[in-house]
């Protein structure tokens, strides 16, 4: 894709960066299209999904059961003058298309130096799939789900799979199907996963303890333990460190909640990332946005 750039909001492309090592970005944020729920979600759920339309602002914003989101200024700032970046909603005409664009993003990759990215979803899934999650109905969340990486597998992922590291999302309102998308997609290619740091907010999950007193997920009645069915799966789990630390689940202890907390600071101030092994699952906690 070709698109000129308004100079009176974006800064002149640099030149390209020398390489010097191999750089690889693991907290890329992807700005779904405006064509995704309507191409890749089942043609009679597709009035019912996530729709773009535009305000009276003149402002393009994301609409899904009668809320609104937005590309706020501080999601697609990539490339603009300081001075022109607000939180007000961005339209796609004034973002880099590379916030969007595959083949667009591989050249500011390499106008930056960055080999390879591992990628996140942006503000119409909400934070690891949240919002897909407390869609009221059930069915139209996980067709939303499954839309959005069916887009990141075919537009992404498949045109330059050296470069993009894909990291799905995967529905988090109930265990079993949460599993059944993720080995999906562990099938054709994905090696990530992002979920929310405490599964616990969505209330399909309760706190627990693991082996050697790590604090796990344990799942209510009923329902099975999602790192147990996951067992054997070679994927990634990448965790959003510490956004809920002020409110944690209902259903955690009070000294849970402190350890927790302690848990969090320190991976969050000291070194933003935290590793766990357990079994053939992977565990990453990413601490870079608290």
């Amino acid at each position: 894709m070709t698109t000129s750039l308004d100079s009176d909001l974006f800064l002149p492309d640099p030149n390209p960066a020398d390489i010097r090592y191999t750089v690889i970005s693991v907290d890329d944020h992807v700005v779904e299209p405006p064509h995704l729920f309507q191409e890749y979600m089942q043609p009679n759920l597709r009035d019912l999904g996530p729709q773009l339309i535009e305000t009276e602002n003149g402002h393009q914003v994301w609409e899904f059961e009668g809320a609104t989101y937005s590309q706020v200024g501080m999601n697609a700032v990539a490339g603009r003058k300081p001075e022109t970046v607000s939180l007000e909603p961005f339209r796609f005409d004034q973002m880099r298309p590379g916030c969007y664009d595959i083949d667009a993003r591989i050249k500011d990759m390499d106008l930056g130096g960055i080999w390879a990215m591992l990628n996140f979803p942006s503000q119409i899934t909400g934070f690891c799939g949240t919002v897909f999650a407390k869609a009221s109905n059930r069915e139209v969340g996980i067709d939303a789900v499954r839309a959005w990486n069916d887009w990141l597998f075919t537009e992404w992922y498949s045109k330059y799979p050296e470069r993009v590291i894909p990291g799905g999302i995967t529905y988090l309102g109930d265990s079993d199907e949460a599993v059944r998308e993720i080995r999906r997609n562990a099938e054709r290619g994905f090696v990530s996963v992002t979920l929310p740091e405490m599964p616990t907010m969505l209330g399909s999950l309760t706190c627990g303890r693991g082996i050697s007193g790590i604090p796990l997920w344990r799942p209510v009645p009923k329902q099975k333990q999602l790192f147990h069915s996951m067992s054997g799966v070679q994927v990634w789990l990448l965790l959003l460190q510490g956004r809920r630390l002020y409110r944690l689940g209902q259903h955690c202890s009070d000294s849970y909640r402190l350890e927790r907390a302690r848990i969090g600071y320190g991976v969050n101030i000291l070194s933003g990332f935290q590793i766990l092994k357990l079994r053939c699952l992977k565990v990453v906690s990413v601490g870079s946005r608290c």
